[in-house]
């Protein structure tokens, strides 16, 4: 017999996880609810699961299960704002909440000063994005990282004589 009892038992394990695995990264194209909540800025500087640093005015989420890298639209249901941000941390954990938005991605919704907010998501990946859509939220994110540093350094005075 060409298979064992073990190795067709790691076989159909390999092929059912394969499987399995090519259903989760297909966008179905609907629309999921549940509670974002957002990131405070004092978070700013720490890694994230991807091992970036999180950046506040970045269009970032974090969610438990998609993959790092995922667009991902995202609409409040109480101000009918869309935004996009990409995946690169995992989360939120607070059973409750089905995504953490960055604090660039909460002003935009409009949810900062409830602090959380019924959402719906739909994840874009590969087959849903055309160039352009995906060229310009990449230009987004890189521009929203560049306007709102901040300068640290202290101003010395000098003394008149």
């Amino acid at each position: 017999m060409f298979l064992t009892k073990k190795y067709f038992f790691w076989f159909i394990i390999v092929v059912l996880v394969q499987f399995t695995n090519v259903f989760k990264t297909k966008s179905d194209g609907h629309w999921h609810s549940g509670t974002a909540s957002y990131y405070s800025k004092k978070l700013a500087g720490r890694k994230t699961s991807s091992g970036e640093r999180f950046h506040p005015y970045k269009y970032t989420a974090a969610h438990r299960t998609l993959p790092m890298g995922t667009w991902v639209q995202v609409k409040s249901v109480h101000t009918n704002r869309i935004t996009y941000v990409r995946i690169n941390d995992r989360g939120p954990h607070k059973k409750s909440r089905m995504i953490d938005v960055s604090y660039a991605a909460a002003k935009e919704l409009g949810i900062l000063g409830h602090g959380i907010s019924t959402v719906l998501i739909r994840p874009l990946f590969k087959e849903d994005l055309t160039d352009s859509l995906l060229h310009a939220l990449k230009k987004k994110d890189e521009r929203s990282g560049k306007l709102k540093t901040k300068s640290k350094k202290k101003k010395i005075r000098r003394k008149k004589k």
